[in-house]
């Protein structure tokens, strides 16, 4: 299996700071579209593509340690559900339509930690 699940799509952020302005509460939101992407290869070789709406949502905290930088976390979760797929063997395509019971969870959650520059 060459498993890939990519998302696009527009995001809406915003940072809110305390009073001091030295720390920072990150958010942001997003709908769009979710790929996925199977190249198989077992005893002949097949490929399962399929794709649905997908919702990201992120939160954060930075803590200022100077001017224009800051440190922070961050975690990040991707929300969506693969109903359907197009099942190809390299000579005809098929598409799966899953029952309720089968649906496939594309759904992950990300932590990260970095650094922001803020001018």
């Amino acid at each position: 299996d060459d498993i890939s699940v990519s998302y696009f799509g527009p995001s809406l952020s915003f940072r809110l700071f305390d009073k001091k302005m030295k720390n920072s509460l990150v958010a942001g939101i997003s709908v769009g579209y979710v790929s996925y992407n199977n190249n198989v290869i077992i005893i002949d070789d097949y490929s399962m593509k399929g794709g649905t709406v997908g919702v990201q949502m992120d939160f954060g905290y930075d803590i200022k340690i100077s001017k224009e930088l800051m440190v922070g976390v961050q975690v990040s979760t991707l929300n969506a559900t693969l109903t359907a797929y197009d099942w190809d063997d390299g000579e005809t395509v098929e598409k799966v339509v899953l029952d309720i019971e089968e649906w496939e969870s594309l759904s992950r959650m990300n932590f990260s930690a970095g650094i922001r520059f803020s001018f």
